[in-house]
């Protein structure tokens, strides 16, 4: 059985034209971009089940349970378009394609001439129907973990002969770390849709490489720059962290009271993990998956490391005491609000993570929290803190929106450049300082 077909057959009469009058976009430009974009996912999902069966036997699982595909047209408002109730379609794109899935992204919107924001919305419409139709194969013919990575794995050959013409599915699935399925269709590196940035130089604590074989002494010069320049990368990013870790804040806002002494500055966050996506955006490396168990039923899976478990982890820790002398206490960064470059427009990944804010505050009613938007040191200081403090708002209300309790938002500030957590004489840096804050003000 043909799964690009069975997915396909899913699809819903009237999605593509009800998706198309949401974005502004044409119905031919949304058809061709669900046309790529299911085969990039069902290829995200056939990579990750060769090593991790049971994680995406899991997943298919879950989203047939939760009756996704009888969900697709109440998500197709681009303001909804990542979630369908708890399931949360960019979570998992973000699990197949980590880093590379802006640039995925990009590359559906530059195929189908639609914008980027558009090609979002209907790359979350085509990944909540490729995994519901998966988890409903599976259910129907009775498979288990193996047997469903045996199908999948059975599908490779389908996937490049249902790519549109212009969409240049070999070089994307290079791009996206999913060459290997086509051991019979080599990869051509290309340059000109994505391709990655050169990986930086190991660091001093890499495994050692392995030693040399007889006949390629080109190998020992090539270790030796190798480990020179891991050492100059090393020193160098040492000198970042403690110029960063010891400047002292100096500028101090005033807040809305006029009170400085009041004021709540951000100050240099702990070492954090990550990559600077193909948008300029910071994307932090989330940590193991953990489950946050609300009491109203749901049930949130999310990173160690994120902004969700954080939170979750501040409100229900007795122990963990709101500091009322040190206002650089108790903030949060979330890690997965981004905006449109210059501007104080949440893209439509963002949402699903203020929902999940906004879930858990209205699950401990008691909670609050206050807001900072930041910037780089990139432009006008000016502008930059207007445009942060449009940021913060902007924030603030969508929780609200989302089921947060309005008194639970207590106020929403923004910074500009002031206060960073890294340095800004690097893109990575300036990066982590482009941000949005919380911090608990009750609990």
């Amino acid at each position: 059985m043909n799964l690009l077909n069975t997915v396909s057959n899913y699809l819903p009469a009237g999605l593509i034209q009800e998706t198309a009058r949401q974005t502004g976009e044409s119905e031919s430009s949304i058809s061709n971009v669900i046309k790529a974009a299911i085969p990039t996912v069902l290829a995200g999902l056939i990579s990750k089940s060769s090593t991790d069966s049971n994680g995406i036997f899991s997943l298919v699982q879950s989203a047939s349970n939760a009756n996704i595909l009888g969900k697709l047209s109440s998500i197709i408002d681009v303001n909804q378009s990542s979630n369908a109730g708890s399931f949360n379609i960019w979570t998992i794109l973000q699990h197949l394609f980590g880093d590379k899935l802006q640039g995925l992204i990009r590359s559906l919107s530059a195929f189908a001439g639609v914008k980027e924001s558009s090609a979002q919305t209907a790359l979350g419409l085509s990944a909540a129907t490729t995994l519901g139709a998966v988890g409903t194969h599976a259910a129907a013919n009775n498979l288990d973990a193996n047997g469903l990575s045996s199908y999948l794995q059975s599908q490779k050959a389908e996937l490049s002969a249902a790519v549109p013409a212009g969409f240049d599915f070999a070089a994307m699935a290079g791009t996206l770390g999913l060459g290997s399925l086509f051991a019979a269709n080599p990869v051509v590196e290309r340059t000109n849709i994505n391709t990655p940035p050169p990986a930086p130089p190991p660091p001093p604590y890499s495994s050692h490489p392995e030693p040399p074989k007889k006949g390629n002494g080109w190998l020992v010069p090539l270790i030796i720059l190798a480990a020179l320049a891991g050492l100059i990368w090393y020193l160098m990013k040492s000198c970042n962290k403690e110029e960063t870790n010891t400047t002292p804040n100096v500028a101090t806002p005033v807040n809305p009271t006029g009170d400085t002494a009041k004021t709540d500055p951000k100050p240099s966050n702990a070492t954090v993990t990550g990559t600077v996506d193909s948008f300029g955006n910071w994307v932090s490396d989330w940590g193991a998956e953990q489950t946050i168990k609300l009491a109203d039923g749901t049930e949130l899976k999310v990173g160690e490391r994120s902004t969700e478990y954080k939170l979750y982890k501040f409100i229900t820790d007795a122990g963990a005491q709101i500091d009322t002398v040190d206002k650089t206490k108790n903030w949060i960064s979330f890690d997965r609000v981004y905006f449109e470059t210059g501007k104080s427009v949440l893209t439509a990944q963002s949402v699903a993570q203020i929902k999940n804010i906004a879930l858990i505050l209205k699950n401990y009613p008691q909670a609050s929290i206050k807001i900072g938007g930041y910037t780089d040191n990139t432009g006008n200081a000016d502008i930059n803190k207007k445009i942060s403090d449009e940021r913060a708002k902007i924030v603030g209300k969508e929780l609200v929106k989302a089921g947060a309790a309005a008194k639970q938002v207590v106020e929403s500030v923004g910074y500009g450049p002031e206060h960073p957590i890294a340095s800004n004489d690097s893109n990575e840096g300036k990066a982590q300082n482009r941000r949005v804050d919380l911090k608990v003000a009750s609990k």
